[in-house]
């Protein structure tokens, strides 16, 4: 896990993602969705509506064979004891899809799981309190977590490709 110099967030690399890739992608593509299309946000495919339900079988699938890792190493390098998840969703961005920066309430973390990204020119953009960009390096694979009071955005994915992440809000339970 690579924690950034000013501490602002976390990057883990999923060990063996390739591994997974494929069969965590149809997982996805068999799931119940919506398609979201309001102000400031266009998003093709969405399981928000569902994001409290952990019984999903790409829910399952991810929590076993990634997040659990995922939540040890975040723990050990945090100093911390226990993370619950309080809600996970994946959003599939076709072309000419984005999401307008916003936050994620009534949580400590944001966390995003890159499952099919691209171009590194459509990775969500971070911002400080300052409104500064923060520069972050991401790669499929990855999960990036974050302050859940930073704003972020997901520009237009202007690609011709499908980009698929995974994202669940955190917070730290016991130190």
């Amino acid at each position: 896990m690579k924690i950034s110099e000013d501490k602002s967030y976390f990057k883990y690399q999923i060990p063996n993602y390739k591994n997974f890739k494929k069969e965590l992608i149809d997982l996805i593509y068999k799931s119940n969705f919506e398609t979201v299309d309001k102000y400031g946000e266009k998003v093709s495919f969405s399981d928000f509506k569902y994001s409290k339900d952990f019984s999903r079988k790409y829910v399952i699938y991810i929590f076993n064979k990634i997040i659990k890792d995922f939540i040890k190493e975040f723990c050990r390098a945090n100093n911390c004891k226990l993370i619950s998840i309080h809600n996970i969703w994946f959003q599939i961005y076709k072309t000419g899809d984005f999401h307008s920066i916003h936050t994620h309430a009534s949580s400590n973390f944001t966390n995003i799981v890159y499952i099919d990204m691209p171009m590194d020119k459509i990775k969500t953009n971070v911002y400080s309190l300052n409104k500064d960009k923060i520069d972050i390096e991401i790669k499929e694979g990855d999960i990036l977590t974050f302050p859940a009071f930073f704003p972020h955005e997901s520009p237009v994915n202007d690609c011709k490709d499908n980009k698929i992440v995974v994202s669940f809000n955190s917070s730290i339970e016991d130190i």
